[in-house]
């Protein structure tokens, strides 16, 4: 409780008091002039105890400066982070397309705990960048599993992307995790068999249709090209983190949803920040992807950069899926960012 002004004591008046008992005593000691002895001990206490004072004054005051600080917003750990989402509202309900009234894209900044985000790097994979999987194939055994991979040339940029973010990361010691598509890569990483471990089993799952996925094969080879289905298990054996976004020391891998939010609830983490491939499928539907995520309350957000969408022939040329699937992060999982302006928020 804080002491009156009536009462408590003006760190001028203590000050003052200080400053001529300190005085008292140099004359006397410099001049040589006699002193009581009983003078001197009171003005000695006066100096010691005026002292003591002076430092409680000064570290409570710090104490009250850094509070004041932390409700001001100047906690160093929260970062004014801009974002950007798009507005639906208003229609107009009397126009042939309502939606034409909307505001549209907007941006604002939101206050962000630093210590309660993690930058989640989701299958980086080796793809079409090392020799287990070339792209072009060099070999017929992957062929039909390549014949439909348009977005590689993209992904091999956005990469790039992600690899500096995530050295920026590391720079700034954010909370950092991997999502490994497949457990066979993921098991080579102490940190994965260890969160395993103490995540616990999986929740039990209830059985689903009858037919189980017996129509996948068919429905994938129409979709991908015949042969595709066959040689999906060729591809996944070699499927590896790429080499440039390796999980390091300290940081976590994990490959369910499950081993995500406990990875997670450990840190007292609320808020994820999404790279990788692809933003229009893996990111949002995958184990560990924003809709589970979303499920278990997480705020989900991606840095536009360092997401790579899969096009079609009639979106690829600008990119519409691109724009389609950031619209659809701001309206179902949180926000987008943009890589420099989330950097210079963290560095400022």
């Amino acid at each position: 409780m804080a002491v009156s002004n009536r009462t408590q004591p003006r760190m001028e008046d203590i000050a003052e008091r200080l400053r001529v008992s300190i005085t008292t005593v140099r004359r006397a000691f410099l001049k040589n002039e006699g002193i009581q002895p009983g003078t001197l001990v009171r003005k000695s206490r006066q100096i010691m105890f005026s002292i003591l004072f002076l430092t409680v004054i000064f570290i409570s005051g710090g104490c009250n400066e850094q509070l004041k600080m932390n409700t001001a917003g100047g906690n160093p750990d929260i970062i004014e982070l801009p974002v950007h989402f798009y507005r639906m509202y208003p229609i107009n309900y009397q126009a042939k397309y309502p939606s034409d009234a909307m505001l549209g894209w907007g941006s604002d900044t939101i206050n962000l705990d630093i210590n309660k985000t993690a930058l989640i790097v989701m299958h980086t994979w080796n793809l079409g960048l090392d020799d287990k999987l070339p792209w072009p194939p060099k070999e017929r055994c992957l062929e039909k599993q390549m014949q439909s991979t348009e977005w590689v040339k993209r992904y091999r940029k956005d990469v790039k992307q992600i690899e500096e973010i995530l050295n920026f990361a590391r720079k700034h010691n954010m909370n950092i995790c991997h999502i490994a598509g497949l457990e066979h890569y993921a098991e080579d990483y102490p940190a994965y068999r260890q969160n395993k471990a103490q995540a616990g089993p999986e929740p039990v799952r209830p059985e689903g249709a009858f037919h189980g996925t017996t129509w996948h094969e068919d429905w994938l080879n129409r979709i991908y090209g015949q042969g595709f289905y066959k040689q999906m298990k060729e591809l996944h054996r070699r499927l590896d983190f790429a080499s440039n976004v390796r999980p390091a020391s300290g940081e976590g891998v994990c490959v369910t949803s499950h081993q995500l939010n406990h990875w997670l609830r450990k840190r007292g983490i609320n808020n994820l920040i999404y790279t990788g491939f692809a933003i229009n499928m893996c990111l949002w539907f995958s184990p560990c992807g924003m809709s589970d995520m979303m499920r278990y309350n997480y705020r989900s957000l991606c840095i536009e950069e360092c997401v790579t969408t899969v096009e079609y022939k009639e979106t690829a040329y600008e990119l519409r899926n691109k724009e389609s699937a950031m619209w659809r992060v701001s309206l179902m999982f949180g926000y987008v960012l943009k890589k420099d302006e989330f950097m210079s928020a963290v560095m400022r």
